[in-house]
């Protein structure tokens, strides 16, 4: 799955190159605001528009395009490309900021002592036959995480159940946000499975959504249980 989503950036990027390279006129616009804006910056302070005067180091009043991003640099700013930000955001080292924190599911499951199948086994860092969350059967059984503040959330990896069952798994929705009301979360990216027994589902959010709980929720046709041998949430 992350060959995929690899593969669609590069076909993103080659497609913007492709459509650039038709309108260089696009591209000289681009340069003479570019050069605009560097002439601006090179004057004095005190003879600066006074657009630029009253920004005293922050993006109000700036001159960016809506597919740009202001970024304050002391007494003035810089316009960035809004996808060569998405871009460093999405390839930046993250950190792991789930493991060992709050969680919950929508239904309790009596595993008789054979395994451990509680909720917290979704984030205690051991991936093992015998280790896992497990909800009861459902229509959409969920499982949630609360990193106990907010984060940008770039990924979510998870290991499915290691010695049986992995095809019970076959759609499943990620969801970030500050509670666990659907309706108010921000979609971070779906899995389309089938999946396979001990499959690990490295999930890339479409966006960086910014939240505090990350729930994963299995959509299925008819009722069915949910269960993952671990779940890793990483943030920038």
């Amino acid at each position: 799955m992350a060959d995929n989503q690899h593969e669609g950036s590069r076909y993103v990027a080659a497609t913007i190159a492709r459509n650039v390279g038709r309108h260089p006129s696009s591209i000289s616009r681009f340069e003479n605001k570019n050069q605009a804006r560097s002439d601006v910056k090179d004057l004095p302070w005190s003879k600066r528009p006074p657009i630029t005067s009253d920004l005293a180091g922050s993006c109000k009043g700036h001159a960016c395009t809506v597919s740009e991003i202001c970024i304050p640099q002391s007494q003035t700013y810089t316009c960035v490309l809004l996808l060569e930000v998405f871009v460093q955001w999405r390839t930046r080292k993250a950190s792991l900021v789930s493991q060992n924190k709050g969680t919950g599911q929508s239904t309790p499951f009596d595993c008789h002592n054979v395994v451990v199948c509680k909720p917290g086994a979704g984030v205690d860092g051991i991936k093992e036959f015998n280790n896992m969350f497990h909800t009861n059967t459902e229509r959409e059984p969920f499982w949630w995480v609360n990193l106990g503040q907010v984060y940008k959330i770039q990924k979510v990896v998870s290991t499915n159940r290691i010695h049986c069952c992995g095809d019970r798994l076959t759609k499943m929705l990620i969801h970030v946000g500050t509670s666990l009301d659907t309706s108010q979360m921000e979609l971070c990216g779906q899995f389309i499975g089938p999946a396979v027994t001990g499959q690990v589902i490295v999930i890339l959010c479409n966006t960086l959504p910014e939240g505090q709980v990350v729930k994963l929720t299995s959509v299925n046709t008819a009722s069915e249980v949910f269960h993952l041998a671990e779940v890793e949430v990483y943030a920038v």
